[in-house]
């Protein structure tokens, strides 16, 4: 969630629609084609492995890294010469933004029945492949008053020099973001110039300068593990890295007022050109096939229905340990880049 990608594909291929799937195959009749696939979600094996898999179907792969909000910000720059032509991982809250700035195209995709209708939010415009619940952990043995009933609960004194926040060049991944609009999401102020009220602004002040700060880089998982903190965050599909990295076992802390949700999202650039390798690029990678693949391989949290036996048995019981605190898509496009600005000049060290 927190990596950066980048990824160039490059496919000499027909498209073939085979039992209502869509496939590459190789041709020599085809000249070769360069897809541009900018993505937040290649980091610990993911690119490469990927890479692997895409070359099967007759992709070739180039990777370079984007966290989720400066993907976003990447797209929105070269709007008058795009580069990208496909976008994959970056969350409902970045695709809607580029959305709205008319930088998709319209398509459409052989799984699309294959989701939950009620994740298809796109218009046509982009399409949920799996979802990230970002949530707080700790160490096994952290118990009673050690344990924040609430995300907001980090805003008081009780827990300070306990927990880890965003640090000082943290702010362009999806995850770190998602934090910062979890804790605001309580002060929203849609008459304030920020959409947050003065007590929300004092209270992020608080927990940004009781908590620990991320370096660049560094593993969320990471201060816990050297006991710099007792209280950690992280993505879903990272509680199955922690244990294989750090040799103990994360614990899930509950919160009260829910957790903040990323919602992957695959989507083809709004370019000149064809865009039929994209798509099949899109169909490829969202079908029930590779997401099985993928799901097992990655512990990801599928959205397609079709592969759920894949999907790690502890994505599932989060589901019914955790409450979604479902945070506005257009409040918080509206004034996410104003939150970066002052908590950058601010609050930062």
């Amino acid at each position: 969630m927190n990596a950066k990608v980048w990824i160039g594909v490059t496919v000499a291929a027909a498209v073939v629609v085979v039992g209502g799937g869509i496939v590459a195959v190789n041709s020599s009749q085809n000249q070769a084609k360069t897809i541009v696939v900018y993505s937040n979600s290649f980091s610990n094996g993911r690119g490469e492995w990927i890479k692997k898999q895409a070359a099967k179907a007759g992709f070739k792969l180039k990777e370079v890294q984007l966290g989720s909000g400066d993907l976003v910000n990447r797209v929105i720059a070269e709007k008058n010469k795009p580069v990208a032509d496909v976008i994959y991982g970056s969350n409902q809250f970045g695709f809607d933004k580029l959305a709205s700035q008319n930088l998709l195209k319209k398509y459409t995709v052989s799984w699309q029945k294959e989701v939950p209708s009620n994740q298809v939010i796109g218009k046509g415009y982009y399409y949920p492949t799996d979802q990230e619940k970002i949530i707080l952990i700790s160490k096994p043995n952290l118990s009673g008053s050690e344990i924040p009933a609430s995300w907001n609960a980090l805003t008081t004194t009780q827990f300070a020099d306990k927990y880890t926040v965003p640090g000082k060049g943290n702010l362009g991944g999806g995850t770190n973001l998602l934090v910062i609009a979890q804790l605001l999401s309580k002060y929203r102020d849609d008459k304030s110039e920020t959409g947050v009220s003065e007590a929300g602004w004092q209270a992020l002040e608080n927990y940004f300068n009781n908590g620990i700060q991320l370096k660049p880089n560094t593993l969320f998982a990471q201060p816990v593990n050297d006991n710099k903190a007792n209280i950690g965050y992280t993505f879903s599909s990272d509680l199955a890295n922690i244990p294989k990295t750090f040799k103990w076992e994360p614990k899930v802390l509950s919160t009260s007022d829910g957790v903040p949700v990323a919602t992957e999202q695959i989507g083809i650039v709004n370019k000149t050109g064809s865009s039929k390798t994209a798509e099949a690029f899109a169909n490829w990678f969202g079908s029930a096939k590779f997401q099985a693949e993928w799901a097992k391989k990655f512990h990801i949290n599928s959205l397609n229905t079709n592969v759920q036996d894949a999907v790690p048995s502890y994505q599932k019981n989060l589901a019914k340990q955790v409450t979604i605190n479902n945070i506005n898509v257009k409040w918080y496009n509206k004034y996410v880049d104003k939150w970066v600005e002052k908590i950058n000049l601010n609050y930062l060290k």
